[in-house]
């Protein structure tokens, strides 16, 4: 590195500079900027959970979350086929930690009046704290038996409601919504880096601060016979990994190789929740992302009961429209031990 100081004055010519910007261009990037952050919404949760219809009796599903740093609403969907006349009751609880008592309703529970054989479609909103790891859906059913068929979570905000109280306030993803009060305030105000800035920041920000889910596999809570696939199983010897589900994920034109030491592959976030009966907890999950050319990466994660465990794989992609990855869930089981996935979630945001 060196300090120069020119002999001589270099004249730029006229055509290395940029044609005149005008405020009214600018004003229109900011608003688009700022519409993103409305605009964005991708899926939280999305679960067709593992449940076979007939069961008469309440369930509930927990699944590891990674919500907005700016304590987004969100709007919630359930869909359930029940099988009886009668009431069937709903809830929604965020939680952080471990153990029975960090539960926080957000949601509930509400009481929705069901009919055998016509679907209901509840649609309703709630607000995820920061920093929560994971949401439980309950549903219970004095009546009879139904069938939860899905459950999807993703972001609503709305400038008019919570989040956002001011107009100026930044945000703690790191959005800042813009003003356009410095360019309206005189013809052709002014222009300057920070509000050119601002447009692609804001947009970075939404994208980095907000998690969706790209694959999922998700069993009732209950530990009622018949409720979960829980390891060992017959067919699979004591101690080997039991494959209990698969799923394809799209990370469209991703692409990412290690250059200079640094891993540039996308990093898909896991969050596992399961249960052992006795012993080992550590290395009992076991998630399996099998991209580009056949290469593999995974991880293994533990069986701590109430506590969501999470860990990081990385994806080869090619780059491609279609590019993604094939998942895999494994459980596996020792001698006398017997291992109870709950959920595994698989989350991704552009950028990782």
């Amino acid at each position: 590195m060196a300090v120069t100081f020119p002999a001589a004055l270099a004249i730029a010519k006229s055509d290395a500079y940029l044609a005149a910007a005008m405020s009214g261009p600018l004003a229109g990037a900011l608003l688009n900027a700022n519409a993103i952050y409305r605009a964005h919404r991708p899926a939280l949760v999305s679960f067709l959970p593992m449940m076979a219809p007939g069961h008469a009796r309440d369930v509930s599903f927990t699944v590891g979350i990674v919500p907005s740093a700016d304590g987004l609403r969100y709007r919630v969907i359930h869909v359930v086929l029940p099988a009886y006349n009668g009431n069937l009751t709903i809830g929604v609880e965020s939680g952080l930690g471990d153990g029975p008592t960090v539960w926080t309703q957000i949601y509930g529970p509400a009481v929705e009046v069901v009919a055998a054989g016509t679907w209901l479609t509840l649609a309703h909103n709630v607000t995820i704290a920061a920093g929560e790891d994971r949401l439980r859906f309950s549903y219970l059913a004095p009546g009879g038996a139904f069938l939860v068929s899905h459950v999807l979570v993703y972001p609503d905000p709305d400038p008019a409601l919570p989040p956002i109280v001011a107009p100026h306030a930044q945000q703690s993803s790191g959005f800042w919504p813009a003003d356009d009060a410095l360019l309206s305030a005189v013809a052709n105000g002014p222009i300057h880096t920070e509000m050119l800035d601002r447009c692609w920041r804001n947009a970075i920000a939404v994208l980095r601060d907000r998690w969706q889910v790209v694959g999922s596999l998700v069993q009732d809570d209950g530990q009622y016979g018949g409720a979960r696939h829980v390891a060992p199983f017959p067919t699979v010897g004591v101690g080997a990994w039991a494959l209990v589900g698969k799923a394809r994920a799209l990370l469209p034109f991703q692409k990412g190789d290690p250059v200079a030491g640094v891993d540039y592959r996308p990093a898909l976030r896991v969050c596992v929740l399961a249960d052992v009966s006795a012993g080992a907890t550590n290395a009992r999950v076991r998630v399996v992302a099998r991209g580009a050319g056949g290469k593999e990466s995974e991880v293994q994660l533990g069986a701590t009961g109430a506590m969501v465990v999470s860990s990081t794989l990385r994806a080869e992609v090619d780059g491609s429209a279609d590019a993604g990855v094939d998942l895999e869930w494994y459980v596996r089981a020792d001698v006398g031990q017997t291992v109870s996935l709950r959920s595994a979630v698989v989350l991704w945001r552009p950028g990782d």
